[in-house]
């Protein structure tokens, strides 16, 4: 069903949907994050390389979220939304549960790219229905919420994880769940079978709303949805910020995906410690640290205006990559867990700032009718280079050069540091052109976003 054209949502309709929409992205992150946590127990049953493991972490879902991504931010202009996030989690979660049903790396592969594959529509989807639901002035603030769900959900599967394969992993205990599979394997399908709770609120509790642009007009007096062509034309012929930006948000999400992939893994390898351990330390980490990077981010915006908003965004984004760059640097030097903790924490919470704020560029520049497209274009290369290199690299860089279980953090150091100061470079470029060139006029408040672009 869709909302009509007369019908306003109210201010608890439109929270309620944007606690949804957290709700949905933090279980896209539990099913896409306990991989890393399972990632030792998967080795060893499958007899994979790290270079293995780092495509399964990397490019095997990239890729597909990749090729997922545009045709689905394609329908998110075209189509409903609500009912289109719901389709795509009903098929996560189905591939969730078939990876734990996997017995060997092709299986693996196949169902890790179905998951990204899936996850592809919500972002964009998810943005693209806020700026129909909420007053201008509140987009970033529930673009935020939604973002916390990456931390929540990927910091659950940290700590759910580990306590799951430590359970299911105790001698001497019959387990009624799956008895003939591995422990990590009935993870995976515990985990895949949760995704029925968001599927059925997203069913039975939401409708379509109309969109903002169409409000008061007919139909066939708008103008269709530009081609992806025209949309790509926009971003990166016709304006010279938009490539620099976006490549620089790659980057940086290149560190936070690396790490994601690979620090359990180092922690695990480091120190000898369970997943069970491992977990219980890094999940409350992981969603404190994005917690306070977010909320830290939002401080921030209280103190811009609508006029310099968009240079402060991009100056500060450029800061945090330094801070990353030193914080990778120390990584391999790290003394005990409590060090590497507090190191873990710095990138997650670079990362919980940057989330919550690095798509007000795009929300407050690009024109109505191609937002859900621009939104898919960002979102599907941050996880085609982020979520691809960034785990590839390390495992691969780790078995070309160290062939060592205990050169992980060297690996890791080294990717993030390179990718860091690249990012900070682009972040300069894109602020320089900003500066010299200008996008927009933000003193309008509440207008439709396409009516504020010059």
């Amino acid at each position: 069903m869709v909302e009509t054209l007369g019908e306003q949502i109210s201010s608890k309709k439109a929270a309620y949907i944007v606690a949804l929409m957290f709700i949905c992205y933090g279980f896209s992150y539990l099913d896409r994050n306990v991989l890393t946590i399972l990632t030792q127990s998967i080795k060893h049953s499958l007899l994979l390389t790290d270079t293995q493991i780092g495509v399964l972490g990397g490019f095997a879902f990239s890729i597909f979220f990749f090729l997922g991504g545009l045709p689905l931010s394609w329908l998110i202009d075209r189509t409903n939304r609500v009912y289109l996030i719901a389709v795509c989690v009903l098929i996560w979660s189905c591939a969730t549960v078939t990876s734990g049903l996997s017995t060997a790396f092709p299986q693996l592969l196949l169902s890790r790219a179905a998951t990204a594959a899936a996850e592809a529509a919500l972002i964009p989807a998810g943005l693209s229905i806020f700026a129909d639901v909420l007053p201008l002035r509140r987009i970033p603030l529930a673009s935020s919420i939604m973002m916390l769900g990456a931390f929540v959900g990927g910091g659950a599967a940290l700590y759910l994880g580990g306590l799951a394969l430590t359970e299911f992993s105790a001698s001497g205990v019959e387990h009624w769940f799956l008895p003939e599979f591995q422990p990590w394997q009935r993870v995976y399908v515990a985990i895949g079978l949760s995704g029925l709770v968001p599927i059925a609120l997203l069913f039975f509790s939401v409708r379509e709303p109309v969109r903002r642009e169409l409000a008061g007009s007919k139909a066939k007096n708008v103008a269709p949805a530009p081609s992806v062509r025209r949309v790509f034309s926009y971003l990166f012929v016709e304006s010279r910020f938009y490539a620099p930006y976006l490549l620089g948000i790659c980057s940086i999400f290149l560190v936070f995906y690396a790490v994601n992939a690979w620090f359990p893994v180092f922690f695990i390898r480091e120190f000898n410690l369970p997943a069970e351990a491992t977990g219980k330390s890094l999940g409350p980490a992981f969603i404190v640290s994005g917690i306070v990077g977010t909320l830290a981010s939002q401080l921030f915006l209280q103190q811009v205006t609508p006029h310099n908003i968009i240079p402060r965004v991009v100056t500060l984004v450029g800061c945090l990559c330094v801070l990353q760059a030193a914080t990778m640097a120390a990584v391999p030097f790290a003394p005990g867990p409590v060090a590497a903790i507090l190191l873990y924490c710095v990138v997650v919470g670079v990362t919980g700032a940057v989330v919550s704020i690095m798509y007000i560029p795009l929300q407050l520049t690009v024109p109505n009718r191609m937002r859900g497209q621009t939104m898919g274009i960002a979102y599907c290369g941050v996880n085609l280079l982020g979520t691809g290199l960034g785990p590839f690299l390390i495992g691969f860089i780790n078995d070309r050069f160290f062939a060592s279980a205990s050169s992980l953090g060297i690996s890791m150091s080294i990717v993030g540091i390179v990718a860091s100061v690249l990012a900070a470079s682009l972040f300069v470029r894109a602020l320089f052109v900003f500066i010299r060139d200008g996008i927009l006029d933000c003193s309008i408040d509440d207008a439709p976003l396409s009516a504020r672009v010059q």
